[in-house]
Protein backbone atom coordinates (compact mmCIF):
# COMPACT_ATOMS: atom_id res chain seq x y z
CA UNK A 1 0.00 0.00 0.00
CA UNK A 2 1.24 3.31 -1.14
CA UNK A 3 1.12 5.59 1.65
CA UNK A 4 3.27 8.63 0.22
CA UNK A 5 1.91 12.22 0.38
CA UNK A 6 2.12 14.95 -1.83
CA UNK A 7 3.06 18.53 -0.49
CA UNK A 8 3.53 21.96 -2.09
CA UNK A 9 6.15 24.85 -0.14
CA UNK A 10 5.30 28.49 -1.40
CA UNK A 11 7.55 31.41 0.02
CA UNK A 12 7.59 34.99 -0.72
CA UNK A 13 10.09 37.24 1.62
CA UNK A 14 7.96 39.53 2.97
CA UNK A 15 4.53 40.32 4.08
CA UNK A 16 3.60 42.95 1.75
CA UNK A 17 4.01 39.86 -0.93
CA UNK A 18 1.61 37.92 -1.84
CA UNK A 19 1.24 33.87 -2.38
CA UNK A 20 -1.36 33.47 -4.88
CA UNK A 21 0.63 33.46 -8.20
CA UNK A 22 2.62 30.13 -6.80
CA UNK A 23 -0.90 28.93 -5.58
CA UNK A 24 -2.24 29.17 -8.74
CA UNK A 25 0.70 27.55 -10.03
CA UNK A 26 -0.18 24.63 -8.00
CA UNK A 27 -3.78 24.80 -8.92
CA UNK A 28 -3.07 24.58 -12.33
CA UNK A 29 -0.52 21.62 -12.40
CA UNK A 30 -3.10 19.27 -10.16
CA UNK A 31 -5.95 20.28 -12.61
CA UNK A 32 -3.46 19.33 -15.45
CA UNK A 33 -2.42 16.53 -13.39
CA UNK A 34 -5.91 14.64 -12.05
CA UNK A 35 -3.27 11.86 -10.51
CA UNK A 36 -1.79 14.22 -7.74
CA UNK A 37 -3.76 15.78 -5.12
CA UNK A 38 -2.00 17.77 -2.89
CA UNK A 39 -4.69 18.45 1.05
CA UNK A 40 -4.79 21.96 2.06
CA UNK A 41 -3.44 20.26 4.97
CA UNK A 42 0.10 19.62 3.14
CA UNK A 43 0.81 23.39 1.54
CA UNK A 44 3.28 25.18 3.70
CA UNK A 45 3.80 29.19 3.13
CA UNK A 46 6.62 31.42 4.76
CA UNK A 47 6.78 34.94 4.37
CA UNK A 48 10.43 35.13 5.05
CA UNK A 49 14.10 35.52 3.55
CA UNK A 50 15.73 32.54 1.08
CA UNK A 51 18.75 33.89 2.77
CA UNK A 52 18.80 30.42 4.62
CA UNK A 53 16.37 27.23 5.41
CA UNK A 54 15.57 28.96 8.82
CA UNK A 55 11.92 29.15 8.32
CA UNK A 56 9.32 28.15 10.67
CA UNK A 57 6.82 26.22 8.01
CA UNK A 58 9.58 24.75 5.91
CA UNK A 59 11.44 23.59 9.01
CA UNK A 60 8.13 21.80 10.19
CA UNK A 61 7.42 20.44 6.42
CA UNK A 62 10.88 19.12 6.24
CA UNK A 63 9.86 16.78 9.92
CA UNK A 64 7.05 15.91 8.16
CA UNK A 65 8.94 14.75 5.35
CA UNK A 66 8.91 10.71 4.30
CA UNK A 67 10.34 8.50 1.88
CA UNK A 68 8.82 8.37 -1.11
CA UNK A 69 6.70 11.32 -0.98
CA UNK A 70 6.37 14.38 -2.95
CA UNK A 71 7.63 18.10 -2.63
CA UNK A 72 6.27 20.26 -5.63
CA UNK A 73 7.74 23.93 -5.36
CA UNK A 74 7.08 26.12 -8.05
CA UNK A 75 10.77 27.31 -8.99
CA UNK A 76 14.31 27.17 -7.18
CA UNK A 77 13.77 30.68 -5.77
CA UNK A 78 11.34 29.98 -3.90
CA UNK A 79 13.09 27.47 -2.26
CA UNK A 80 16.31 29.96 -1.31
CA UNK A 81 18.25 32.23 -3.19
CA UNK A 82 21.75 30.53 -2.07
CA UNK A 83 23.21 28.41 -4.37
CA UNK A 84 25.31 26.37 -1.97
CA UNK A 85 22.39 25.98 0.46
CA UNK A 86 20.40 25.24 -2.11
CA UNK A 87 22.46 22.35 -3.87
CA UNK A 88 22.77 21.04 0.38
CA UNK A 89 19.01 20.56 1.20
CA UNK A 90 18.45 18.98 -2.40
CA UNK A 91 20.74 16.35 -1.66
CA UNK A 92 19.48 15.84 1.73
CA UNK A 93 15.88 15.64 0.95
CA UNK A 94 16.34 13.65 -2.16
CA UNK A 95 19.26 11.39 -0.66
CA UNK A 96 19.05 10.80 2.55
CA UNK A 97 15.36 11.56 3.49
CA UNK A 98 14.32 9.76 -0.18
CA UNK A 99 12.03 12.55 -1.10
CA UNK A 100 11.41 12.90 -4.05
CA UNK A 101 11.43 16.85 -5.91
CA UNK A 102 9.20 18.56 -8.84
CA UNK A 103 10.10 21.97 -9.55
CA UNK A 104 6.85 23.29 -11.81
CA UNK A 105 8.51 26.12 -13.90
CA UNK A 106 11.76 23.32 -14.80
CA UNK A 107 10.54 19.79 -15.77
CA UNK A 108 14.22 18.64 -15.82
CA UNK A 109 14.00 18.53 -12.10
CA UNK A 110 11.83 15.91 -11.26
CA UNK A 111 13.19 13.29 -9.80
CA UNK A 112 10.83 10.97 -9.88
CA UNK A 113 11.73 10.66 -13.75
CA UNK A 114 14.94 8.91 -14.88
CA UNK A 115 15.79 7.62 -11.45
CA UNK A 116 19.23 5.73 -12.95
CA UNK A 117 22.41 6.50 -12.80
CA UNK A 118 22.29 9.58 -16.25
CA UNK A 119 18.93 10.41 -15.09
CA UNK A 120 20.33 11.58 -11.42
CA UNK A 121 23.14 12.70 -13.05
CA UNK A 122 21.19 14.91 -15.43
CA UNK A 123 19.31 16.10 -12.59
CA UNK A 124 22.33 16.97 -10.14
CA UNK A 125 23.90 18.78 -13.05
CA UNK A 126 21.27 20.95 -14.02
CA UNK A 127 20.37 21.68 -10.31
CA UNK A 128 23.94 22.95 -9.93
CA UNK A 129 24.07 25.10 -12.92
CA UNK A 130 20.78 26.64 -12.56
CA UNK A 131 21.47 27.04 -9.14
CA UNK A 132 24.88 28.68 -9.83
CA UNK A 133 22.69 31.40 -12.07
CA UNK A 134 20.34 32.42 -9.58
CA UNK A 135 23.47 32.82 -6.81
CA UNK A 136 25.40 34.63 -9.59
CA UNK A 137 22.56 37.05 -10.60
CA UNK A 138 21.43 37.93 -6.86
CA UNK A 139 25.47 38.49 -6.32
CA UNK A 140 25.09 40.94 -9.13
CA UNK A 141 21.95 42.66 -8.12
CA UNK A 142 23.27 43.24 -5.03
CA UNK A 143 26.95 44.86 -6.67
CA UNK A 144 24.55 46.88 -8.91
CA UNK A 145 22.95 48.29 -5.64
CA UNK A 146 26.28 48.88 -3.68
CA UNK A 147 27.59 51.06 -6.84
CA UNK A 148 24.52 52.91 -7.62
CA UNK A 149 24.46 53.98 -3.98
CA UNK A 150 27.63 54.91 -3.82
CA UNK A 151 27.41 56.92 -6.96
CA UNK A 152 24.77 58.67 -5.61
CA UNK A 153 26.26 59.57 -3.03
CA UNK A 154 29.07 61.32 -4.46
CA UNK A 155 26.71 63.72 -6.17
CA UNK A 156 25.07 64.18 -3.28
CA UNK A 157 21.89 62.27 -3.55
CA UNK A 158 19.69 62.14 -0.21
CA UNK A 159 18.15 58.63 0.95
CA UNK A 160 15.19 58.19 3.00
CA UNK A 161 11.79 60.26 2.72
CA UNK A 162 12.13 63.76 1.85
CA UNK A 163 12.34 66.22 5.03
CA UNK A 164 8.63 67.88 5.37
CA UNK A 165 8.92 71.56 5.60
CA UNK A 166 7.80 73.65 8.17
CA UNK A 167 7.17 77.61 7.56
CA UNK A 168 8.54 78.79 11.31
CA UNK A 169 7.51 82.82 10.13
CA UNK A 170 3.80 81.77 9.03
CA UNK A 171 1.03 83.07 11.81
CA UNK A 172 -0.43 79.54 11.63
CA UNK A 173 2.59 77.63 12.32
CA UNK A 174 3.57 80.74 15.48
CA UNK A 175 -0.15 80.81 16.60
CA UNK A 176 -0.15 76.93 17.19
CA UNK A 177 3.18 76.85 18.63
CA UNK A 178 2.16 79.68 21.37
CA UNK A 179 -1.05 77.36 21.74
CA UNK A 180 0.35 74.30 22.28
CA UNK A 181 3.25 76.13 24.50
CA UNK A 182 0.38 77.26 27.15
CA UNK A 183 -1.07 74.17 27.08
CA UNK A 184 -4.03 75.32 24.98
CA UNK A 185 -4.09 72.51 22.36
CA UNK A 186 -2.82 68.78 22.63
CA UNK A 187 0.87 67.94 20.76
CA UNK A 188 -1.45 65.23 18.54
CA UNK A 189 -3.72 68.35 17.16
CA UNK A 190 -0.59 70.70 16.42
CA UNK A 191 1.68 67.27 15.35
CA UNK A 192 -1.01 66.58 12.86
CA UNK A 193 -1.78 70.21 11.86
CA UNK A 194 1.79 70.10 10.24
CA UNK A 195 1.49 66.90 8.71
CA UNK A 196 4.09 65.17 10.85
CA UNK A 197 5.11 62.26 12.56
CA UNK A 198 6.09 62.45 16.04
CA UNK A 199 10.15 61.89 15.52
CA UNK A 200 9.62 64.42 12.70
CA UNK A 201 7.58 67.09 14.85
CA UNK A 202 10.05 67.02 17.80
CA UNK A 203 12.95 67.80 15.39
CA UNK A 204 10.95 70.95 13.89
CA UNK A 205 9.78 72.08 17.56
CA UNK A 206 13.80 71.74 18.40
CA UNK A 207 14.86 73.62 15.57
CA UNK A 208 12.37 76.30 15.86
CA UNK A 209 13.22 76.93 19.36
CA UNK A 210 17.06 76.83 18.81
CA UNK A 211 16.83 79.29 16.04
CA UNK A 212 14.11 81.72 18.55
CA UNK A 213 16.63 81.39 21.46
CA UNK A 214 18.29 84.63 22.20
CA UNK A 215 21.50 84.85 22.46
CA UNK A 216 22.70 86.50 25.87
CA UNK A 217 26.15 87.60 26.56
CA UNK A 218 27.63 86.25 29.43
Amino acid sequence: MNNSRNFFYGRVSSDSQSLDRQLDALKNFTKNNPNIIVDERDIFLDKKSGKDFNRSEYLLLKKILRPNDLLIITSLDRFSRSYIDIVKEWRELTQVKKVDILVLDMPLLDTRQNKDLLGNFISTLVLEILSYISEQERLSILSRQKMGIESAKKRNVKFGAPKIKVDFTSHEFQNLYILWKNGKIKTKYFMNSLGLKPNSFYRRIKEYEQLNTPNVPL
